[in-house]
């Protein structure tokens, strides 16, 4: 695969990078489809952290598992998106 210069950016929406439950994103599993296709860095933007702080951007990484599921990583987390556009966000570190 041949590197292209510049970014894809990935509208997450209002993501909220704290909340470990389902969220529904509308359109991020399509845009994470054609940006892996297109074979750019990925950019995430319009995320939030917490109660509406906002904390954009962040840089992803992004790999298909399966028809229906792709998983981002960012830093300490892990973002799972399903075909029906549910996120769900996981933080690798456990808090004492």
């Amino acid at each position: 695969m041949e590197m292209t210069s510049g970014y894809t950016l990935i509208d997450c929406r209002g993501l909220d990078l704290t909340l470990e439950s389902e969220q529904t994103i509308p359109g991020i599993y399509a845009q994470l489809r054609t940006a892996m296709i297109v074979g750019k860095p990925l950019i995430g933007c319009n995320c939030i952290w917490g109660t509406a702080k906002p904390l954009t951007p962040i840089h992803l990484f992004a790999s298909q598992r399966g028809e229906n599921l792709i998983v981002c990583n960012s830093s300490i987390l892990n973002i799972n998106v399903t075909s029906s556009d549910v996120v769900t966000v996981q933080n690798l570190v456990t808090q004492a």
